[in-house]
């Protein structure tokens, strides 16, 4: 019980902060409000093209970038130490900030369905697909807190991974090389399950995305047992 206290009350705090910081509103609804301007000024076949990726990015990078950049500043303000030392468990901590980043993602993803039409069956698909690559985001965002120190040091490293991850799918549609590579990341399969409105069908595409969550979940668990989150 003194667990899910700790959790939601890490929840309810950082819930609190991203509302009051225009800056992480207008970043967690920038790809959608994109969406709109680019619906009102390109044809149906760029927008085809355009939206997928759109819905890519904000499933991929947001998180990756949030996750990394909460945990660092609390860092920096020295707030987590204070409040791993009033009881709160570092991965209590991780799981509550991550599931506001996680619930902020879902309802920025969502925004898209208003935007154009679905159906019942893609909606579950889109529903599906952003979790998906928002859970495995969030880990590699955990992954990035940790080993960064502050703000300043998680900047240089957040942004280049996550526009690598969040743009290769995209990328990998106009060249059959960067494909070869993207078809090993879980983005690609999170950007064609956007594209074809369809949960994949294929075996290996799930083993990949399967591989993926391990591989990180393994990275994650080293580096938390190794440096720890409060490592300053």
């Amino acid at each position: 019980m003194k667990t899910i206290n700790h959790i939601c009350a890490i929840f309810i705090k950082q819930i609190k902060d991203s509302l009051k910081n225009r800056l992480v509103l207008v970043v967690f609804f920038m790809f959608p409000i994109l969406a709109l301007v680019f619906k009102e000024i390109v044809s149906e076949v760029e927008l085809d093209f355009i939206l997928p990726s759109f819905m890519t990015m904000n499933t991929v990078m947001v998180p990756i970038i949030f996750m990394s950049s909460i945990v660092s500043e609390e860092k920096e303000k020295k707030t987590l130490r204070m409040l791993i030392m009033s009881n709160v468990k570092a991965w209590e901590y991780l799981i509550g900030v991550g599931f506001c980043v996680f619930l902020l993602a879902l309802i920025s993803n969502c925004v898209f369905l208003f935007i154009i039409p679905f159906n019942a069956r893609e909606i579950v698909t889109f529903i599906v697909s952003s979790i998906i690559g928002i859970i495995l985001s969030l880990l590699i965002g955990s992954i990035l807190a940790i080993l960064s120190k502050n703000q300043m040091s998680v900047g240089p490293i957040t942004a280049p991974v996550s526009m690598i991850i969040g743009l290769l799918p995209m990328f990998s549609a106009m060249n059959s090389e960067l494909e070869k590579i993207a078809k090993d990341i879980y983005s690609y399969y999170v950007r064609q399950m956007f594209v074809t409105r369809e949960l994949e069908n294929s075996v290996n595409s799930w083993l990949i995305l399967l591989i993926n969550f391990l591989v990180l979940s393994l990275v994650f668990a080293i580096f938390y047992r190794i440096k720890g989150l409060n490592n300053e």
